[in-house]
Formats: structure tokens, C-alpha cells, sequence
């Protein structure tokens, strides 16, 4: 039975990550970084107070870099430059008439 949650796991991972891969790189690393916090502070895990603090330090990691990789897409499209729009006067400036 473990080795079938893992297998299931393991290929919704895969597909998460194949679907949406910056934001499931920015889940993982919320998650990864809260544990961290958590071991090193030594949180009572008993106590209603930690969920509440770990759920509140997931919630602004999240927040954090969903911002800062919002922010990054904005100015990689500002800094590309638009598709020109297909117009009848570029259309005709491609042709090359015989003379």
C-alpha cells in the first residue's frame, strides 16, 4: 500500500511540475522553508499556536515569491519588444513583384 502512494505521488508530482513549473518549484520551496523554520525554532507540535504560526509563515512565503515572480514576467514582457501586427502595407512591403 506505501509503495502504491509513493508511485501515485511521485507522477502527480511529475505532472505538476510539467504543467506548471514555476509555480510548483514556488510551493515546494514554501514548503521546504517552513519545515526548516520549524526544526529550527523547535515548535511544540502539540500546541494550537505553532499550526497557527507555521500556516501564517507558509501563507507570506507564498505570497512573497508568487510576487517577486509576478514581478519578473512583467518585465520580461516589457523588455520584449511586440509582434508586429499584420497589416495590408506590411503584407505588401514583403512581396517581391518581377519586373
Amino acid at each position: 500500500m506505501g509503495l502504491a502512494i509513493i508511485i501515485i505521488g511521485g507522477l502527480l508530482g511529475i505532472w505538476l511540475i510539467r504543467v506548471s513549473r514555476d509555480e510548483a518549484l514556488i510551493l515546494i520551496t514554501m514548503l521546504i522553508g517552513v519545515q526548516f523554520i520549524q526544526e529550527a525554532v523547535a515548535f511544540d507540535k502539540s500546541n494550537s499556536w505553532t499550526a497557527i504560526i507555521i500556516l501564517t509563515l507558509g501563507l507570506v512565503g507564498l505570497l512573497v515569491q508568487y510576487a517577486s515572480y509576478l514581478r519578473e514576467i512583467k518585465v520580461r514582457s516589457e523588455l520584449t519588444e511586440p509582434e508586429p501586427r499584420a497589416s495590408s502595407i506590411a503584407y505588401f512591403q514583403d512581396l517581391q513583384l518581377e519586373e
